[in-house]
């Protein structure tokens, strides 16, 4: 794909739970970073070619901009008087104040304030929500926000949640010769006893001589659950090649 602001390849999927299931078959190659699916293994092949991999998510694309867009265009059509400039400025310091909110909780903050004057403000341009990801209809799962900054923080950490929660309800198993990456150190499981809640490791620091390091069984497992220790694999550029 060449555009404007990214030369490389796009990768297409079907749904984030697609890439879920394939993650915990192939934990190696797909990887949530900030909200976002990373391949790292491909993007360590295109280091220094100016080339760039992204995914295409069908399912995260225009099918709730659309029903949105026709949800206020049909008010918009019914609606014959403007907000006035008063509860307008009530309702834009109370979404400054919190920064991320609800239209229902936003609702409950002022009771001269319909779900209508709502869909007026956000028709308008004076509110900001998620049109591509939450219905204006649903207003209890409908946020508006502060900024575009605090938005994109919002909707990556959602997807994070949604992510970790679905790639973690089963970890993959800690066994003997399990190697992973902590920054720039290499960690190889050299013995565990979950009975006695212990972890020996070998880490691997650049050219550093390995040292043996002492775990406990569940903080090493929170960290494989948070990511904080990402397992490895050997990858060859054949199977890159094979698997794009």
């Amino acid at each position: 794909m060449i555009s404007k602001d990214f030369i490389g390849f796009i990768q297409c999927k079907d749904s984030d739970e697609t890439i879920i299931k394939l993650s915990q078959k192939h934990p190696g190659r797909y990887q949530l970073e900030d909200g976002d699916w990373m391949y790292p293994a491909i993007d360590e092949v295109l280091e220094g070619t100016g080339l760039g991999h992204k995914f295409f998510i069908r399912n995260r694309e225009k099918t709730i901009r659309i029903d949105n867009a026709c949800h206020v265009a049909d008010f918009m059509r019914g609606r014959s008087s403007a907000v006035d400039e008063e509860r307008q400025e009530a309702v834009l310091k109370t979404v400054r104040e919190q920064q991320v909110i609800s239209v229902s909780d936003l609702l409950g903050y002022h009771d001269s304030v319909k779900v209508d004057d709502i869909l007026w403000m956000v028709g308008q341009g004076r509110l900001l929500a998620d049109l591509d990801n939450e219905r204006l209809s649903r207003p209890a799962k409908c946020h508006l926000f502060a900024s575009d900054e605090v938005k994109r923080s919002f909707i990556n950490k959602q997807r994070s949640m949604v992510a970790s929660d679905l790639l973690f309800s089963n970890v993959h198993e800690i066994k003997v010769g399990n190697q992973y990456r902590h920054g720039d150190s290499y960690w190889r499981v050299l013995s565990l006893d979950a009975p006695s809640n212990s972890v020996m490791v070998e880490v691997i620091t650049g050219n550093d001589q390995p040292r043996i390091d002492h775990y406990s069984y569940s903080n090493f497992t929170l960290q494989v659950k948070t990511g904080a220790l990402r397992q490895v694999y050997v990858i060859t550029i054949g199977a890159i090649k094979r698997h794009r």
